[in-house]
């Protein structure tokens, strides 16, 4: 029978042993730190020790999160962190870091990695340059249809992982600095706060279109209904998303996906969901959604009328009275129940007691007519949703608390005046012999049976385990004391438990210490700071027609030739998602590493927003010809100068650093088109976005102005401008030799007046600043 891993999330202990229970075949952690859940409870090193030690007798693997980036100052913290877990028989490592994949890979190469869905990896190309680097498997980003996981799969030939069911990011993982930008919390260092979460009102041409809403709350992923598509694509293991969820959301997603998924494969049809997804639906949902994986429509992938949980529709209030209601029920309903009135301002409460027909009753039915005391203003018609089922959560409680039992089987000899012996095996050839130090005598009155001997050794109710089957060869009038055989078989389920705990058998002598080295090619290095510029539309472009700029990026491939014509010097930017590099440029800026294949035939320089924040992923691009790069964004003063000075402390020498002192940062990119949805389009398109501008206005009346790419790519760009003039003196001499200027929705008089500004700081020390709204954004900040 095919095998498909199910693989649980896991923030606590109670949850751990709710996936477990409920058929989870693999879990996924993370330790207190360098983990992409943060404020998830998460384990200490001991507790993770633990856990996989049960999670391996019970046959199940265990992935650690180690899913963040990383900062110089905190490699020689990550590396005790990593050789703990590799020496306590983690299964496999979940990486973000490129530079800390490379490291893993050279450091333990005894150890299973796990690319993180933060990677964003979505194609071919990118899959065939990780698998190159001695990646496993790679968590597929979720944007990623059916048909290309299908694609990778049989082009790479690697173990492919997607998430099957839980909350979604709308924007691609890996490229948010939303949360990290607006509220200084970053979710590549694990810290989101979520405010895509949040309200905003769609702006079009400085004018409302929308009501504020929740325009970028995705739904959560169900693919209960297609799991046969999934099974059959070659797809080697199923997440779960959820780690801050509860044990009863745990437990009882993973029972409905253990479920699913082993009735296809016993009977190649689906299992009945109907009642599965109404519990799925009570547990935790923003209402459902098939996700990018199964081609959703547009408009199927958000809800803006509520970032939360939802629950199960059960009713519509029909009447309204000073401190009660009566609800007309389309699904039963109880006592201890809570429900919600959706209404402009939603009422919820725990259900105390009701009346049918005005009798008391502790539940009430389909088509039944149900009044309840309230204490709020409640809406007539308002619809009414039940959002805790008290019975149902005893009932996964119960079903969590199941063990499962692991069946083993005994054989138990005993001879006259020689040492008793029990043999104790498993299914997965473990063999325990154990010996007791009492030799049985010989006993006219006082001999042991059969029946009692067997009886005594299959006492495993405290255990993890359960006898299958159990032989016992034993001479005829023996005297046995019970204590001895309890002893001989508390001492061989010990041995067994310890076997059965170590998977790898590892030692530290595995663990190769770093020899990690870039290839450079010497350079010399320019007396001023090199100016690098980055326009988004021809008009931009022309306005740099009098500055001697030295790399200029044009990331529109449709207006690329003419572009070229402008200004020969022009150099292809391949965008935050598109790869394709136009044959005419014999140069590009990339931002994914499945680009770096055009390095044969193009002069690559990698973005700002490649996630270079350590001397590790700077190493990578060098060893893979790249010897331009911009340093993340994320990175702060102290982070940067420690980035650069570990660079030159090791190889004695710098490649060409750029960093960005100038422009919008690019906050989201996303697959979704709210634009559409909000004009009640189904599918994307549209095109208004190239006869309209667009931003969004938050809570606070921050505008965050809207581009769009060639294939309705959203950008959301930060409402502030980064603006670092001040601080390129030092960039200079720390080692930077290129500053990056980004224009995005700027007018070409904008473009020349900053460009101006910067060229004066540069060349002449002159500054005459009269740049508003600007922000320095982390650049002062250590702390994300």
């Amino acid at each position: 029978m095919k095998k498909i891993e199910l693989l649980a999330p896991v923030g606590d202990f109670d949850s751990f042993y709710a996936a477990i229970n409920n058929g989870a075949n693999a879990i996924y952690v993370g330790g207190k730190q360098f983990s992409a859940r943060a404020f998830a409870p998460n384990f200490t090193n001991e507790e993770l020790k633990k856990l996989i030690q049960e999670a391996h007798q019970k046959e199940v693997r265990v992935y650690i999160a180690v899913n963040t980036l990383v900062f110089e100052n905190e490699i020689s913290t990550l590396l005790e962190y990593l050789d703990f877990l590799y020496l306590n028989d983690a299964d496999a490592f979940i990486i973000q870091d490129l530079g800390l994949i490379d490291f893993i890979a050279h450091r333990y190469p005894k150890v299973k990695i796990h690319v993180s869905t933060q990677q964003n990896v979505y194609s071919v190309s990118q899959a065939l340059f990780l698998k190159k680097m001695g990646v496993h498997r790679i968590i597929l980003a979720r944007e990623t249809p059916l048909l290309v996981v299908k694609e990778i799969i049989k082009q790479v030939g690697i173990e492919v992982e997607i998430f099957v069911h839980g909350s979604l990011c709308v924007s691609y993982a890996g490229t948010c600095l939303h949360s990290s930008i607006i509220g200084k919390r970053s979710g590549n260092r694990g810290k989101c706060a979520q405010p895509c979460r949040m309200e905003y009102t769609l702006f079009e041409d400085g004018k409302p279109k929308s009501e504020k809403k929740y325009l970028l709350s995705m739904n959560d992923l169900n693919t209960l209904d297609k799991i046969n598509d999934l099974i059959e694509s070659g797809v080697t293991s199923f997440k779960i998303e959820g780690r801050m969820k509860s044990a009863q959301y745990v437990g009882a997603v993973t029972k409905a996906y253990a479920d699913s998924i082993h009735y296809y494969l016993e009977h190649k049809k689906l299992l009945d969901t109907k009642t599965i997804s109404q519990t799925l639906k009570l547990l935790f949902n923003r209402s459902f959604t098939k996700g990018y994986l199964l081609n959703e429509q547009n408009d199927k992938l958000t809800s803006t009328y509520r970032p939360n949980h939802i629950g199960q529709k059960v009713g519509k209030v029909i009447a309204t009275y000073p401190h009660k209601i009566k609800i007309q029920l389309i699904e039963p309903l109880s006592q201890k129940d809570k429900i919600v009135i959706l209404q402009k301002e939603d009422v919820s409460f725990y259900i105390s007691k009701m009346k049918v027909k005005e009798k008391y009753v502790p539940k009430a039915f389909p088509n039944e007519i149900v009044e309840l005391e309230v204490h709020s203003l409640i809406q007539n018609q308002a619809d009414v949703y039940k959002c805790l089922d008290d019975q149902k959560l005893k009932e996964i409680e119960l079903a969590n608390q199941q063990t499962k039992k692991i069946p083993i089987t005994l054989f138990f000899e005993a001879f006259l005046n020689q040492p008793m012996k029990l043999t104790i095996m498993d299914h997965l050839g473990h063999k325990i012999l154990v010996q007791s130090e009492y030799f049985p005598q010989q006993s006219q009155t006082a001999f042991m049976n059969e029946t009692i001997i067997k009886e005594q050794l299959t006492k495993l109710n405290n255990t993890d385990y359960r006898c299958q089957r159990v032989e016992c060869h034993v001479e005829k009038q023996l005297f046995i004391p019970l204590k001895e055989l309890n002893q001989l078989r508390r001492e061989a389920i010990a041995k067994l438990k310890e076997a059965r705990s170590i998977y790898h058998h590892r030692n530290i002598s595995d663990i190769l210490l770093d020899d990690t080295t870039g290839d450079f090619i010497s350079k010399k290095r320019n007396p001023f700071l090199k100016l690098a510029v980055r326009v988004k539309n021809l008009d931009q472009l022309q306005a740099l027609q009098n500055y001697p700029i030295d790399f200029i990026y044009y990331e529109d491939e449709k207006t690329f030739a003419q572009a070229q014509k402008i200004n020969s010097k022009v150099i292809y930017s391949t965008g935050r998602i598109n790869q394709k590099i136009p044959a005419q440029s014999k140069a590009a800026l990339i931002h994914q590493v499945g680009s770096i294949q055009e390095k044969d035939t193009h002069l690559l320089i990698a973005d700002i927003y490649c996630n270079i924040t350590n001397s590790y992923t700077v190493d990578v691009f060098l060893n893979n010809g790249i010897q331009h790069m911009g340093l993340s964004p994320e990175l702060s003063k102290d982070h940067l100068y420690e980035l650069v000075q570990k660079v030159k402390e090791r190889h004695h020498q710098l490649p060409c650093f750029e960093f960005l002192v100038y422009g919008r940062l690019q906050n989201m990119v996303m697959k979704h088109c709210f634009i559409a949805k909000n004009y009640q389009l189904k599918e994307k398109q549209c095109h208004l976005c190239h006869v309209h501008q667009y931003a969004l206005v938050d809570r606070k009346n921050y505008v965050f102005p809207i581009l769009t790419d060639s294939n309705c790519n959203v950008t959301i760009f930060n409402s502030k401008t980064l603006h670092l003039i001040d601080e390129i003196d030092f960039l200079y001499e720390i080692g930077i030799d290129v500053i990056r200027l980004d224009f995005s929705v700027e007018e070409p008089k904008v473009v020349q007046k900053v460009v101006q500004l910067y060229w004066d700081k540069i060349h002449h020390n002159q500054r005459n600043d009269e740049i508003q709204e600007a922000t320095y954004g982390h650049f002062y900040e250590n702390d994300l």
